[in-house]
């Protein structure tokens, strides 16, 4: 059976892919997700969308001027405010894509916006204010203690 997981031909968006599913899919590992990672930023998680590879509220993007002006790997957004998510494995994370993806939510209408990198090892030149950073190995150990409460953290391991 194929992996529902194996949408994406670029190691890297399959990662992506795997995590912003599984979250989406489970809300109670999205909170889990949130507290640990992006503490008080989101008070209620029942009203959050979760997209990938597009825009807050945009299911299908055309692909315009959006996707040079920086088009986040996942979004986690409510009315008010907007998770942005980028994801790198081998790739180099910049302060310019990091810049470029607030300034394209802000202009979807979201002022109060947060960021959240994860990358395979840890990164010391990028210090941008409302931008956090994890690796990937910390995102796969708080799914390996959540496995026992969320059959997507299980999916999200495997």
């Amino acid at each position: 059976m194929r992996n529902i997981f194996d949408q994406y031909s670029h190691p890297e968006n399959k990662l992506t892919h795997s995590l912003i599913s599984c979250l989406n899919e489970d809300k109670k590992l999205l909170s889990s997700f949130l507290k640990k990672f992006c503490p008080k930023y989101f008070s209620d998680v029942s009203s959050l969308k979760i997209d990938q590879q597009t825009l807050p509220g945009t299911k299908s993007l055309q692909l315009s001027d959006d996707k040079k002006k920086g088009l986040p790997d996942g979004v986690i957004y409510n009315d008010e405010k907007c998770l942005i998510i980028e994801c790198k494995i081998n790739d180099t994370l910049t302060e310019d894509q990091l810049n470029r993806h607030e300034r394209t939510v802000k202009r979807k209408g979201f002022d109060n916006t947060f960021g959240l990198t994860i990358t395979k090892n840890n990164i010391s030149d990028i210090n941008l204010k409302n931008w956090i950073h994890i690796t990937w190995k910390q995102v796969y150990g708080w799914a390996y203690e959540e496995k026992s409460k969320s059959n997507w953290s299980n999916k999200l391991l495997d």
